[in-house]
């Protein structure tokens, strides 16, 4: 189910995602892990239950289903089966949970102004929204940004960042490709195959690696969430050394 959304900027998101960091830490106690506790967050604090199960199609990774209040994730994310997937099973969650957030009251407003009822069957259809891997939606959009914020938090990731840099406040995006370039015992470790000449994306997602396992979500997702929050970014300043 796809349906327009009011715009919501970078910073109203990042506004509720606080809001409800806050209103968790209200309930249960401060975080004391840098990792988001997204299963509590989800099951004790928003009331979803969680299911693992096969979505019918590997391109649906997920989906909200508001009228049974579930959180479903395809199988093929499975961390317990499939543990590289860990990353993307948890920003699957995080983007459900940004649909129950910022979504949940638009659906059930169109639900209270639109009959959904079968005329044969008087029976309510099933109100479900779903992560998929085609190009996104605005409400897709808004959710993934949702996602990116709760799983990696403004004050930790910047906290994190300094001390991943020994200090150093902003990373010239350019300069840290020239160094990566030229670094032969990382180029080694990370590609194994000393003819591959990796992309400058394949660069950026292994310098953070490290950084994103300590969010528990996957490199590509941790190098925007940088350059978002303009501690990675174009302007040439300091480089980052890495030998």
């Amino acid at each position: 189910m796809s349906f327009d959304v009011p715009y919501l900027s970078d910073a109203e998101i990042e506004g509720e995602v606080y809001m409800l960091l806050k209103s968790f830490e209200a309930k249960y106690g401060t975080i004391q892990t840098t990792a988001t506790p997204l299963d509590e967050i989800l099951e004790n604090h928003l009331g979803l239950a969680i299911e693992v199960c096969d979505l019918g199609h590997p391109a649906i990774l997920g989906q909200l289903d508001i009228t049974e209040n579930v959180i479903r994730i395809n199988t093929i994310l499975d961390p317990s089966t499939v543990p590289d997937k860990e990353g993307r099973y948890n920003f699957t969650g995080g983007h459900e949970a940004g649909h129950q957030v910022l979504h949940r009251h638009l659906v059930e407003e169109m639900m209270r102004n639109t009959s959904f009822l079968d005329e044969a069957e008087k029976e309510p259809e099933k109100i479900i929204l779903c992560r998929t891997e085609d190009k996104k939606s605005p409400i897709e959009i808004q959710a993934d940004k949702f996602s990116s914020s709760l799983l990696m938090p403004r004050n930790k990731v910047i906290a994190e960042f300094l001390e991943y840099t020994q200090g150093k406040r902003f990373i010239s995006e350019p300069h840290l490709l020239q160094s990566l370039r030229h670094n032969r015992p990382f180029l080694s470790q990370c590609f194994h195959n000393p003819r591959y000449v990796p992309s400058d994306d394949d660069l950026l997602n292994h310098a953070f690696k490290d950084l994103a396992k300590i969010f528990r979500v996957s490199m590509q997702p941790m190098v925007i969430r940088l350059r978002i929050l303009g501690i990675l970014g174009k302007i040439e300043q300091e480089e980052m050394a890495f030998g």
